[in-house]
């Protein structure tokens, strides 16, 4: 039976200040800087060796403060009872803070210096239950070992740090999964025995690997939103790897992962061919990666917003003299509702028209300039970008293999350390400007994919597509429609009111090749 280490010899006395022997009021500290599973039993043992001590010390059973699952170490972590009991230290009700360890306080020096002139100020002490138990009659050199105490602590985490990073920089750039958390969507985990030891690697999971397949199409080649793909996919019942509903958020981080391309990524930054197989193409990746990562791109960020439900919207502007607002959308009587100009920002409340009937409208306007001749040569010179994007790929792949190896000639004093340093700079470089030309090349456009120059193909494809696709059709070659009044005498649709000179107008450039 495995027996509990003594943490202090019985009968042992802690050497107080005369001003505080006569007035102790303590107060137990306890902090677990890992708890997923809740439980809390490092905190409760912590508790139980305070308690024990006070009790030995004869003094009074002491308040206890808990945080768990939160460090001690980083800048960031509020820790809520550690707060509650340094304002309880200036409010002077508590004079003595007994924790198990000194690091159990803090890892941080400068938390560490706030804490000490916190309780310099107050006339209070520190006692760790475990030791260096100082003498508190000579203060001076008491508040240096907790000084100490608190700097090795910090120390040993940065150390601790640095070896992590260095095996997640290690794994990065052998193409490697590190293992940590909650498996990936689209994979499931497989582990098996190599050289007496469990090693466990990712296998694509058939079913959800169809789901991130179905999503990238809808994005890609839909111009379906997000809000359209997580829409459908919690109508189809689909769970995330937790079994919840999936959110805006939780799917951008699933195809904006260069993981389900078979790529390994290390703090934004692809590093190597992954050791699991892909779901899509390292181009399909690098596309959803530029479109869903676009600064310029709206994202709805507010869960169950409703969809788009009109065409238009955004695209029309009042034409009555002296208004110019933007027009919105109606619910009307007649099917598809109406345009009006009216809304939050106001609008003269005076003009409107028909909805379907202009949606018609302007859809045969853009399917007939999408059949332009210069339309189908700039989107036809996009497609042939195709073969300098293998060569980039290779190129960083080269890239990742040759930085591999100057880790372990580093690793293995092949090479010195300051030619291992200067190539590796080099071939960083090198990766970015490579990166940047795929980048480039792999700006996702709307028009992608459209069958420009046949006219029927085309019409079937926007009728293909949803209302998301449409508008950023509209989007890409529309810039706005000028609405002009109606007529009271015309009590029908009037296609004049938005043809030239009101509108449609384009932009000036349809497409970039």
């Amino acid at each position: 039976m495995r027996r509990r280490t003594v943490l202090f010899m019985p009968g042992f006395r802690l050497a107080l200040p005369d001003a505080l022997a006569d007035d102790l009021r303590p107060g137990g500290y306890t902090r677990l800087s890992r708890d997923p599973d809740g439980t809390e039993t490092a905190t409760k043992r912590q508790a139980r060796d305070i308690a024990a001590f006070c009790r030995e010390q004869g003094w009074p059973q002491p308040e206890l403060y808990r945080d768990s699952d939160l460090s001690g170490w980083a800048d960031r972590t509020a820790r809520e009872d550690y707060d509650r009991l340094l304002a309880d230290v200036r409010d002077r009700r508590r004079n003595v803070l007994v924790v198990a360890k000194y690091p159990r306080l803090t890892r941080n020096a400068d938390h560490g210096d706030q804490l000490v002139a916190t309780c310099k100020a107050a006339g209070a002490i520190v006692v760790a239950v475990a030791g260096p138990h100082p003498d508190w009659r000579k203060p001076r050199q008491a508040w240096n070992v907790v000084r100490r105490a608190i700097l090795d602590a910090e120390a040993e985490s940065n150390e601790i740090s640095d070896r992590v990073m260095r095996k997640h920089i290690e794994l990065a750039e052998d193409g490697a999964w590190n293992g940590g958390g909650v498996r990936p969507y689209g994979y499931r985990k497989v582990t098996t025995l190599v050289d007496g030891k469990a090693h466990t690697q990712l296998v694509v999971d058939p079913k959800e690997a169809a789901v991130v397949r179905w999503a990238a199409e809808r994005v890609l080649d839909n111009g379906d939103s997000l809000t359209a793909v997580t829409r459908a996919l919690n109508e189809r019942g689909a769970a995330t790897v937790q079994g919840g509903g999936w959110t805006n958020r939780t799917l951008k981080g699933v195809l904006t992962s260069a993981r389900i391309s078979g790529r390994r990524e290390h703090r934004g930054t692809i590093t190597a061919t992954a050791q699991w197989e892909p779901i899509v193409s390292a181009q399909a990746s690098d596309r959803l990666r530029a479109l869903l990562t676009d600064p310029s791109r709206r994202t709805v960020r507010v869960a169950g917003v409703r969809a788009r439900k009109y065409l238009l919207t955004g695209f029309l502007i009042c034409g009555r003299e002296g208004c110019g607002h933007r027009m919105g959308s109606r619910p009307s009587n007649t099917r598809g509702g109406r345009y009006v100009c009216s809304g939050p920002a106001g609008g003269c409340e005076r003009n409107s028209i028909a909805g379907p009937p202009l949606d018609d409208l302007i859809r045969d306007a853009v399917l007939l300039r999408l059949t332009a001749p210069a339309v189908g040569e700039a989107l036809r010179a996009r497609g042939s970008a195709d073969a300098p994007r293998a060569g980039l790929y290779a190129a960083l792949d080269s890239i990742s293999a040759r930085l591999r190896q100057l880790g372990r000639d580093l690793a293995t004093d092949t090479l010195p350390r300051e030619v291992v340093l200067t190539a590796s700079a080099d071939l960083e470089a090198e990766r970015a400007r490579v990166q940047a030309e795929l980048d480039r090349l792999n700006e996702v456009s709307p028009l992608d994919g459209l069958p420009v120059g046949d006219g029927e193909a085309l019409r079937a494809e926007w009728e293909r597509r949803g209302i998301d696709g449409r508008r950023a059709i509209l989007a890409t070659i529309l810039d706005h429609v000028v609405v002009a009044p109606g007529s009271k005498k015309v009590n029908r649709f009037d296609a004049s009111r938005v043809m030239p000179p009101h509108g449609p107008r384009w932009h000036d450039r349809t497409v970039e090749p």
